[in-house]
């Protein structure tokens, strides 16, 4: 569980496709390299007063995903409207929040103490709150950005599904499927089953280890029909269901030409 986000990846200029770096390394396409830089978000940025720090007006596009285990719940509206001072005029933020609650297309997974991902997703619930971090910001997005004057807000639930009954394009389900269980393993190895010096974990190793291995198998059912939902802005309903393309790269059409700056955050 992340107690404070201080890793950003930026780039300066445009970039046509999704290669790793090395191989961009290899290959001089005449785009910008990544800059690789790192503030404490939780921070004002106006308090950085490294030759690094964020300025005013100075993207045209910012894109801020999967924060919610790092940013305090207090901070997310001061947040926002700090995003919004760096964007310049006429500029767009676009955020995605995953909401790591697992649901049943069928209505099979019941909210319940025996259901393995269930008691999962409760846990998950109970140590966000402990570490001062809302596991619900997806919810309140769109309300967030309207209360610090953005335009034309969008913001919507899209499922996340999870197993061979997604509906998306080649190795989609695998990918989902595999990222889900490595969360599900190692996302609440330290609140449950850590502790400092002299202080008694939540749980016992073998207890958690049950406790993970019962919501993996659970995973792997695709008669359960699992999903998630993914709170993205901004919000376009025609595109269902979420794909990772979607997901991971949600950065298309604001940014424009070859001299639109963006930040990732």
């Amino acid at each position: 569980m992340l107690r404070q986000v201080v890793g950003v990846d930026i780039y300066l200029g445009s970039r046509d496709d999704d290669e790793d770096d090395d191989d961009d390394e290899e290959e001089n396409d005449g785009l910008q390299e990544f800059e690789k830089k790192r503030w404490n978000l939780n921070a004002p940025f106006r308090t950085d007063a490294s030759t690094s720090r964020l300025r005013r007006e100075q993207f045209d596009l910012i894109n801020s995903r999967f924060l919610a285990e790092g940013i305090n719940t207090n901070r997310w509206r001061p947040y926002i409207r700090e995003l919004k001072e760096l964007l310049k005029p006429g500029g767009w933020l676009q955020m995605v929040e995953l909401e790591l609650v697992f649901q049943s297309d069928n209505g099979r997974l019941a909210p319940s103490p025996s259901e393995p991902l269930f008691v999962w997703s409760e846990w998950y619930r109970h140590t966000m709150q402990q570490c001062d971090k809302n596991p619900r910001i997806g919810r309140l997005l769109g309300q967030h950005l309207q209360s610090e004057g953005f335009d034309s807000v969008s913001v919507g639930p899209r499922r996340l599904e999870i197993g061979r009954w997604n509906s998306g394009p080649g190795l989609l389900d695998t990918d989902i499927r595999a990222t889900m269980s490595k969360t599900i393993e190692t996302l609440l190895l330290w609140p449950c089953a850590g502790a400092l010096a002299g202080q008694r974990p939540p749980m016992s190793p073998d207890q958690y280890r049950a406790m993970v291995q019962g919501a993996q198998t659970q995973l792997q059912d695709d008669s359960l029909r699992l999903y998630c939902q993914v709170y993205v802005a901004p919000f376009d309903a025609a595109v269902l269901p979420l794909t990772m393309q979607q997901v991971y790269c949600i950065r298309t059409q604001a940014a424009g030409g070859t001299s639109s700056t963006m930040i990732e955050l």
